[in-house]
């Protein structure tokens, strides 16, 4: 990491690599444990999930690291299109 966090901070991201997005699933103690070792690099943004793609229409920033954490809500919609319940969904998957 030592390494890593200088060569990062001082080139960039690869073009091809960019937009760099880091996808965490779920809320739990895992997820927030690796966005605590995430939050060392250099140049994070954490982004709400619905503005992943906004992501490809700006021009791409190769320093740019976005950390984004995606939850059951992002996942999955009813079938009979109601709004997001979290009791519902843990009822009926």
């Amino acid at each position: 990491m030592d390494q890593l966090l200088p060569k990062l901070d001082h080139c960039g991201i690869p073009a091809i690599l960019t937009p760099f997005v880091i996808a965490l699933t779920g809320d739990g103690r895992t997820s927030k444990g690796i966005l605590d070792i995430l939050q060392h690099l250099p140049n994070i943004e954490i982004i709400d999930p619905d503005a992943l793609p906004g992501l490809f229409e700006k021009p791409k920033k190769l320093n740019k690291i976005y950390i984004t954490t995606i939850k059951p809500q992002h996942m999955v919609e009813r079938l009979d299109g109601g709004s997001w319940d979290k009791q519902h969904y843990y009822k009926k998957p």
